[in-house]
């Protein structure tokens, strides 16, 4: 019976684990480590659940594929390899679906964000230059070509959650939802909600972040 227990709180336990980094690698978005921010921003793609569901594959590939590479614990913690493949998981399931050639993609650079994030701080650490997203957008952008060529069918992003709550919304000068969905672009999100939930953890994280927006 102890050793059920023991179990279970250590399965209990990594999995705590493992929802703080991907918090954390939400957090990394906005330059931050605050696991509070993170949850913000998973609030803010959980507004269009595929986004959520893209972004948490690709985070969990990263890590894995971090794992399986033998990466150091402490940096797999960190969540910052799981940024980039977090949001090419986002760019995935909004611009094709989590179909057959989502996942298909996803499986192959999820864990390609991994290796290039290695590759790039290896090269650019001695530098003193961060990595950033550079890997997501080496990563995207190739995806976007091979999709030109193979002609994958894209998908339509989903309607604005909070303006059909609020069609007072629509009385509001037009530049308040356009700025709320330029944010929310950001994050393959044109949405005011995902907007106005960024600009949030925008401001847990830096009044001055939040004015630059």
């Amino acid at each position: 019976m102890a050793g059920v227990r023991h179990r279970a709180r250590a399965a209990l336990g990594n999995l705590q684990s493992l929802g703080n980094t991907i918090l954390r690698a939400y957090a990394h978005l906005v330059f931050s480590r605050s696991r509070l921010v993170g949850l913000v921003l998973l609030l803010a793609t959980a507004t269009a659940p595929r986004a959520l569901l893209g972004a948490v594959l690709g985070a969990l590939l990263a890590l894995a594929t971090a794992r399986l590479i033998d990466i150091e614990r402490e940096t797999i913690r960190d969540g910052s390899y799981a940024v980039s493949a977090l949001l090419l998981g986002m760019g995935v399931a909004q611009t094709f679906g989590l179909g057959k050639v989502g996942l298909g993609l996803l499986l192959f650079f999820a864990p390609l964000c991994v290796l290039m994030t290695a590759a790039l701080r290896s090269f650019w650490t001695p530098l003193h230059l961060p990595v950033l997203s550079m890997p997501f957008l080496i990563a995207f952008y190739l995806l976007l070509s091979l999709s030109t060529v193979a002609q994958w069918p894209f998908e339509i992003p989903a309607e604005d959650g909070l303006m059909q709550l609020f069609p007072l919304l629509d009385r509001l000068p037009r530049v308040v939802p356009l700025v709320l969905r330029s944010v929310g672009a950001l994050f393959f999100l044109p949405r005011c909600d995902a907007g106005l939930l960024i600009l949030l953890a925008l401001a847990l994280h830096s009044r001055i972040a939040t004015l630059l927006a």
